[in-house]
């Protein structure tokens, strides 16, 4: 039987190799994040219509027992969109499905019946069918061949939205720029802090004075003691 002391210490060692591992894969992801979000900034500071991601990937019919069918799928800063495995379809813009991106409110990883490959969710407020009439709330669910696409597509998706969300917020309340307020705020904090190291100053140089004139007082009434 194997000491208590080293069963402790291998069980030990276990958890702080998965600790790392775990911070490791945490880190790579955010690398990977951050490296698909740059790509899909200079895209579209480069060209604001530009298409980030066109790709075939695999969809799900609107109802859960609805088979997974490949279709080309589309992403601007403006929309996601979905074609029919057909290139004459998607130069034609005859789309299957569109959805604007502020009204995207959730990303998520999912799981698809009778599929197996890495899969994500997206739940909208409102889309539009092949016949571009207005759908109202819906779960979406795609695949992809690889969980590194499905993380490419998540994080563009995500990021993509969130700026749509902000730009439409920023567009109705003209007077509203959290930038400006941050800022602003950074300027008032910067000018406390002046103010207070004036005022110190101030002070320190007060009692600079007061002391000196004691002394040369005390000095004085030393001379004509003496």
């Amino acid at each position: 039987m194997k000491d208590n002391s080293l069963i402790t210490a291998q069980l030990l060692h276990h958890m702080k190799l998965a600790q790392d591992t775990e911070e490791e894969a945490e880190l790579l992801q955010e690398r990977r994040s951050a490296l698909v979000v740059l790509r899909v900034q200079n895209l579209i500071n480069n060209n604001p219509r530009a298409l980030v991601l066109k790709e075939l990937l695999y969809k799900q019919g609107d109802a859960v027992n609805k088979k997974v069918e490949k279709r080309i799928v589309t992403l601007t800063q403006f929309e996601l969109k979905w074609f029919h495995d057909d290139p004459e379809e998607l130069r034609a813009d005859y789309y299957m499905g569109l959805v604007k991106l502020p009204f995207i409110y959730d990303v998520v990883k999912s799981k698809q019946a009778r599929n197996e490959r890495p899969s994500f969710m997206i739940s909208v407020t409102m889309y539009l069918d092949k016949k571009k009439e207005e759908k109202s709330k819906r779960d979406i669910f795609f695949s992809c061949d690889t969980v590194e696409d499905r993380d490419k597509w998540m994080i563009a998706i995500d990021y993509l939205k969130t700026r749509a969300i902000y730009d439409a917020y920023a567009k109705k309340n003209t007077l509203v720029n959290f930038i400006n307020s941050s800022k602003s705020e950074e300027k008032k904090r910067d000018e406390d802090a002046d103010r207070d190291l004036s005022d110190l100053l101030y002070d320190f140089g007060d009692q600079l004075k007061n002391s000196t004139a004691n002394r040369a007082n005390t000095s004085a009434n030393r001379g004509i003691g003496s």
